[in-house]
């Protein structure tokens, strides 16, 4: 007699995440998605698009997907990205970091060798930094910039980190903790890492 574990034929739980969308290179907008799977992400925008239309999204702990609409709904669209089988396992494996919640405070954190760092938010906000330490998730960063500028850089600002997109989760007297949207891998997490 076969038994199946009801565990195993349910589908994977949808992760929910916040992003932005362009639609035929026009301007980004913003989006959540629902993810249930690589090849199914259904996303909530004001601007809606049409089927067939090519869409880019970049989503917060996916990365950049590119897609098009399968179907308009009332509040989105369903999008078909266009992934690679590679990609397609980078963004499979994302999900199951995700749905999974790793406690990323416990996670290994070196000190770069490259360690100094420019900060831009918008509006033209720019601040240099000097990394404490990193993890494959985030840093803990120095401001560098006179004291009185500090205040500016407030948790839940979307910033980027030298090149990586973050946002700042936590601040303390002189300096900030950022999330990254995408975990370095394996391969590219190592002291000599250039942020």
């Amino acid at each position: 007699m076969n038994v199946i574990d009801p565990a195993e034929s349910a589908p994977p739980k949808p992760v929910r995440v916040a992003g932005r969308l362009s639609l035929g290179g026009e301007v980004d907008h913003p989006c959540k998605a629902v993810i249930t799977s690589p090849d199914r992400v259904v996303i909530t925008a004001a601007e809606l698009g049409r089927a067939g239309e090519a869409v880019l999204c970049r989503l917060d702990g996916i990365g950049l997907i590119a897609g098009h609409i399968a179907s308009p709904t009332g509040t989105g669209f369903t999008l078909i990205p266009d992934l690679c089988d590679a990609r397609r396992d980078r963004v499979a494996a994302r999900l199951m970091w995700l749905r999974n919640g790793i406690d990323q405070r416990a996670a290994p954190r070196i000190v770069p060798l490259h360690r100094t760092v420019v900060i831009r938010a918008a509006h033209d906000m720019i601040a240099e930094g000097e990394i404490d330490d990193l993890s494959k998730s985030g840093a803990r960063i120095r401001l560098l910039s006179p004291p009185a500028s500090h205040r500016l850089w407030m948790q839940g600002l979307p910033v980027s980190v030298g090149k990586r997109f973050s946002v700042i989760v936590r601040t303390e007297a002189g300096r900030i903790a950022v999330r990254f949207h995408l975990p370095f891998s394996d391969e590219t997490f190592n002291p000599s890492v250039i942020l």
